[in-house]
């Protein structure tokens, strides 16, 4: 669904550069929490780092809870290029 949304909110000519940033914010996460999943790991142990880690996922579904997309019944129409 949230693919779905960006293509109806984004005009047609900033597809693209959207799917890009969006693609450069997930994946360039991935690295860093690589990383900080080992430091964790080494420093206060396995299990209590992926305690962290359950908790940290958890805490991603908040700003989708907080914005109007959870209100969203049906998918607004698409917008209209220039």
């Amino acid at each position: 669904m949230g693919l779905t949304l960006r293509q109806n909110m984004a005009p047609r000519r900033m597809q693209g550069r959207t799917n890009a940033t969006m693609r450069t914010i997930n994946w360039g996460a991935l690295p860093i929490g690589f990383f900080l999943g080992g430091v964790l790991g080494m420093v206060i142990g396995i299990v209590p780092t992926l305690v962290v880690g359950a908790v940290g996922l958890l805490l991603t579904a908040l700003p989708v809870f907080f914005s109007p997309v959870r209100s969203l019944r049906e998918m607004p129409p698409p917008v209209e290029d220039h």
